[in-house]
């Protein structure tokens, strides 16, 4: 009778590495959709986007500016494209910051 081992055959045996298994299972994944303009970032695109704005005083400044300006600010306009991926969101800033208030009276 034959021992298991001599059932087995040998052109289907793979041995993998680690590396080489992770490898092909990034190679297997589905490809990244695109961003929607418009859309929020993803984790690793907000990941990104507040690291551009290193060191905090850097993010408080345009956090004033948010205030002091609402989305009147070329500066805040861009960060809110960048945010959206090209698009800011119809009434983002209608709601939130319309304009300064001396501008509202």
């Amino acid at each position: 009778s034959l021992s298991p081992r001599a059932w087995r055959v040998p052109s289907l045996r793979v041995a993998a590495s680690p590396s080489t298994v992770l490898a092909l299972a990034a190679g297997a994944a589905a490809a990244p959709v695109p961003a929607v303009p418009g859309s929020p970032l993803s984790d690793r695109e907000y990941e990104k986007f507040f690291a551009r704005l290193h060191p905090p005083w850097q993010a408080n400044m345009f956090c004033l500016l948010r205030q002091a300006y609402g989305c009147l600010s070329p500066s805040i306009l861009r960060l809110d494209r960048a945010e959206n991926h090209g698009e800011i969101p119809k009434d983002l800033c209608s709601h939130i910051f319309p304009a300064p208030l001396h501008q509202r009276i």
